[in-house]
Formats: C-alpha cells, sequence, structure tokens
C-alpha cells in the first residue's frame, strides 16, 4: 500500500483526540506514506487545537479542515424505528443522527476536493489503539472493518475502503428513510450497512485491531464483542 494516496476522513467532534493521535499514528497513518486529512468536525473549543495537532504533524497543506456549528433543522425520527434495533441504541435519535449528517458533510468536503485517493480511512478522534495488523488484501469496492463491534451491521468506528465505497459508507444521511422504508432500523450500524448493500459495496470483516474509545473523563470503553459478532467469527472460519 506504499504507493497508494490515502485520504483520512474525520467527522464530529475532537474530544480526546490530544490523547489518541500518537496512537493513530503508530498503528495506522505512519503505514501510509502519502496521506491527507480531511475533516469537518463541530466547533468546539478544543477544535483549533486539534486541528493544529495534525498540521504540526502532518504539514498544514495536507490538513483540510471545516470547523461548523450543528445544524437546526435535522428531521424527526419517530421512536417506533428504534424499537427492532438489534441492540439498543446507544444515544437519542438526534444525536444519532447528527453522527450520520456529519459524516455525509465530510464526504461533500472531500469530494469537492477533488482530490483522488486510492485508499479512505474512517476515523474518530476518540479512537485509541493498541493493535492494528495493516497486513491485509483490499478487495477494490469494498469496505474492510473489525470483526467486532458490529452489532447487527458492521463497526461504524474505524474503516478502511476504496473505490465508490466511500460516497456509501459516509453517505448513509440522505438515504436515510429510504432505508427506513425498506424495514432497516433505526440504528448506526445497521444503517451503515444497509447503506453498502444498497450501493452493492461489499462489508469484509478483515481489519484485525484492538481499539478503545477514549472518553472525555479519562476512561477507555473497551472493545465489546457481542453474540452476534461471536457468531459471525465462528461463521467465517
Amino acid at each position: 500500500m506504499s504507493g497508494q494516496k490515502t485520504a483520512v476522513l474525520m467527522s464530529g467532534q475532537f474530544r480526546t483526540f490530544a490523547f489518541c493521535l500518537n496512537t493513530q499514528h503508530w498503528h495506522v497513518y505512519r503505514r501510509y506514506p502519502d496521506l491527507q486529512f480531511f475533516v469537518v468536525m463541530q466547533n468546539t473549543p478544543e477544535a483549533p487545537a486539534g486541528v493544529q495537532l495534525l498540521k504540526d504533524r502532518y504539514g498544514a497543506d495536507r490538513v483540510h479542515v471545516r470547523l461548523i456549528d450543528d445544524p437546526t433543522d435535522l428531521p424527526a425520527i419517530h421512536l417506533s424505528f428504534g424499537d427492532y434495533a438489534p441492540t439498543v441504541n446507544a444515544a437519542p435519535h438526534e444525536r444519532l443522527l447528527l453522527q450520520h449528517w456529519y459524516q455525509n458533510e465530510v464526504l461533500k468536503f472531500f469530494q469537492a476536493s477533488g482530490y483522488q485517493a486510492d485508499v479512505v480511512i474512517r476515523m474518530r478522534a476518540d479512537i485509541y489503539f493498541s493493535n492494528f495488523d495493516h497486513a491485509f488484501q483490499q478487495v477494490p469496492d469494498a469496505v474492510h472493518s473489525p470483526y467486532w463491534g458490529r452489532f447487527g451491521g458492521i463497526n461504524d468506528r474505524f474503516a478502511i475502503m476504496s473505490g465508490r465505497a466511500t460516497q456509501h459508507y459516509f453517505g448513509v444521511y440522505p438515504k436515510i428513510q429510504k432505508l427506513l422504508d425498506i424495514g432497516c432500523p433505526f440504528h448506526p450500524e445497521s444503517l451503515s450497512k444497509a447503506s453498502l448493500e444498497d450501493g452493492g459495496i461489499a462489508s469484509i470483516d478483515t481489519l484485525k485491531t484492538v481499539f478503545t474509545t477514549y472518553r472525555a473523563d479519562g476512561n477507555h470503553r473497551y472493545p465489546e464483542i457481542t453474540p452476534d459478532d461471536t457468531v459471525h467469527m465462528v461463521s467465517q472460519r
């Protein structure tokens, strides 16, 4: 993968990025020499410092940023659409909808740049890595994600993809009503996988990685392996 152009798409909030960047660099970024960052983040007090960390480490010419405020006109999603989610949603519907909105905004920002990336990495700012085995065979027009944290769909925190897969992985927001209409529950991991299916994109659980979510209070949310993940892992042997 050393000769490929790579884009890292980040969205949402910087939160604990200052504690996580070193782990992201060591386990992931250093393996991709030709790297560009496309960042659309909520304009919070810690956002300028997060941007500066990226620019100091990778160069200002490789870091493209929009700091924005949350929208005030998101559609209301009826609570009943979450009733049949494979796991209980971890946040209120409006917060989950905002997550998809930000992902779609960073997708549009990336597409408008005209940058032609061979590899696109989905990264949350609060991911704290302890392991990543990057020696996997990348499949074109597919999304590679961990086998765990799927919750009935796919892990939506960290993924590596190529080609037109990017449009469908990050472009869930404008398709939400369509996906709900065909029966998909309002549930982030389910919607992400349904969007890939809608675009004819394969979801492949080939990323061997361990990371935690580093909370603002300093606590780590450790990898969650559900019965669904275990069954899926065994079935792939």
